[in-house]
């Protein structure tokens, strides 16, 4: 098989530009023991503003294991070992620009003749990039004016955004305008996406006006904010004819009686 966008056998959905396709390499589990998740946090890391890689898994026993961490020529820059079913392997940072690295995850396997044989490792990439700051860009609330009467046409309205790492935890408040929290969210990951029915924690509907989406990131050391402004707007309009007034004489116009 060549590749996702590639010929040969298998099938699944082909990978079009835009995407990042970087899979864990794993061999076919060959021992008992194996690794049954591998997460990767801030696959792109810059450890100068605080932000560093981190490792966690699982696996299918208890065990010891080891995580090497070697640049693109294989050099080990450095190790973490541990024992158990799960671990994490936090603060994996570096000293040179845009470095790729490698990660290499290993179990023990069963004791044979000679010592005992490895698991089925996983390999990973890490890029460590000291120019990358941590921001949070494309804010945007759609739409921008909504009304949460239950008639199927804008009742809620969704913030998204995008953070530059992906080991980002995001905060949302929506705040009044006389500066009560009414509502709020969290999630994790570079995509935010947060929509809102106009309501309270409570579930009470809150009156007319504008609201502010205040927007929260923070990683490691770093954090950031951003925020944008929608409006409730559940009152419907009330029709009223300012013209011609009572009495009033228009032109051209008569009785016949």
């Amino acid at each position: 098989m060549s590749g996702p966008g590639g010929s040969g056998g298998g099938s699944g959905q082909a990978i079009s530009s835009g995407v990042i396709f970087e899979p864990w390499l794993t061999q076919a589990p060959v021992e008992a023991n194996y690794f049954t998740m591998v997460s990767l946090g801030n696959r792109t890391f810059n450890p100068t503003i605080g932000i560093n890689a981190s490792l966690g898994f699982t696996s299918s026993q208890p065990g010891s294991w080891t995580t090497t961490v070697l640049n693109a020529s294989e050099t080990v820059l450095r190790t973490f070992s541990g024992t158990g079913a799960t671990g994490v392997c936090s603060g994996m940072a570096g000293t040179r620009r845009h470095t790729a690295a490698k990660c290499d995850l290993h179990l023990p396997g069963r004791t044979r003749r000679g010592g005992p044989t490895p698991a089925a490792p996983a390999r990973c990439r890490i890029v460590l990039d000291t120019t990358r700051a941590f921001t949070i860009t494309g804010v945007a609330v759609n739409p921008q004016f909504f009304s949460p009467n239950g008639d199927g046409v804008q009742d809620t309205t969704t913030m998204t955004g995008t953070i530059s790492f992906d080991g980002a935890t995001w905060t949302v408040n929506v705040v009044n305008s006389v500066g009560d929290t009414v509502s709020s969210a969290t999630g994790n990951g570079p995509a935010v996406n947060f929509l809102w029915a106009g309501r309270n924690v409570s579930g009470t509907l809150q009156p007319d006006g504008p609201y502010t989406l205040a927007l929260s990131a923070i990683d490691g050391g770093a954090s950031a904010m951003a925020s944008a402004v929608v409006t409730l707007d559940v009152t419907p309009p009330a029709a009223a004819m300012t013209a011609p007034t009572p009495g009033q004489l228009l032109s051209n116009f008569y009785r016949t009686d």
